[in-house]
């Protein structure tokens, strides 16, 4: 027997992170993302020296803050 999809779910930031991985089958149908999850994304770009690991979590932030409405 399948199983069977939440309705609505809230991830967190490793989700976010791996979201191009995660199958979309194992997501709520409906997601969204907390403060918390949003301001973590935001201190990663800070928290490397590596300019194109910074600009990889610069993207994601900014695709987050476009998709979801923590």
């Amino acid at each position: 027997m399948p199983e069977r999809r939440h309705a609505r779910g809230l991830v967190d930031t490793s989700v976010v992170i791996d979201l191009d991985r995660v199958a979309v089958q194992s997501l709520p149908r409906e997601v969204a993302i907390s403060v918390i999850t949003l301001a973590e994304l935001a201190a990663g770009p800070q928290a490397t020296d590596d300019l194109e690991e910074r600009a990889r979590r610069q993207d994601r932030l900014q695709r987050a803050e476009a998709t979801f409405d923590p």
